[in-house]
């Protein structure tokens, strides 16, 4: 009878399926979110948001101080005012050259040509440097919910270098995704599974701020 009940026993868990469970850490996540990265370096002078604030496609979010820019601008500045006064006088002098040989018109035709081409290197290095300026100030992707947690406290006075993930926007309003960190160990599982019957795994989640809520 103990063997009998043994082998019933047996059969039964090689026949009959049981619930097996694989937990994992999860993220529940809009799908509509947008990582805002820093284009230039520079250091966080105005954090303009907070964690949790709305805010609209191309708002505001984040100004940044770049002192070597401002440096490099009131230079280019500064050399462009005095070329343009040395062109001025220069063509007051042709004006009134009627006294002058031939030689210094010449001189003084070519040391205009050559401060209108400076005039222009450096107009164009200005404009150069103006759309860098423009990336100091970096605007929201997308309209949304800043869900980077504590920005104001995390941002304010950081130095950050491009390419640098600065806030993250998501648009709550919108689907949502939730995202399993699933230890390495249980993959198999998983991989078994969808190659024996591929369909969706059925999956109940427990919110950090809800923990006595089964979803």
């Amino acid at each position: 009878l103990a063997a009998a009940a043994l082998f019933v026993f047996g059969v039964v868990c090689l026949v009959v399926p049981i619930r097996f469970d694989l937990p994992g850490a999860a993220e529940l996540q809009p799908v509509a979110r947008r990582n805002v990265f820093a284009s230039t370096s520079g250091v966080v002078s105005e954090v303009h948001v907070d964690t949790g604030d709305v805010v609209n496609e191309g708002d505001d979010l984040l100004t940044l101080r770049n002192t070597e820019l401002n440096v490099q601008i009131k230079d280019l500045e500064g050399r462009l005012s005095v070329a343009n006064e040395q062109i001025l006088d220069y063509e007051r002098q042709l004006l009134r050259s009627g006294t002058a040989t031939p030689q210094e018109r010449a001189r003084w035709g070519s040391e205009l040509a050559s401060l209108r081409k400076q005039t222009e290197n450096y107009t164009t290095q200005l404009k150069l440097l103006g759309e860098r300026k423009k990336e100091l100030t970096i605007r929201s992707p997308i309209a949304g919910e800043i869900v980077t947690w504590d920005a104001r406290r995390l941002l304010r006075n950081r130095p950050v270098t491009p390419g640098q993930v600065l806030l993250t926007v998501a648009d709550p309003k919108r689907d949502w995704e939730l995202l399993i960190h699933m230890p390495e160990d249980n993959m198999g599982y998983i991989s078994d599974h969808q190659q024996i019957r591929p369909t969706d795994l059925e999956v109940t989640y427990i919110l950090a701020t809800d923990p006595g809520q089964k979803h």
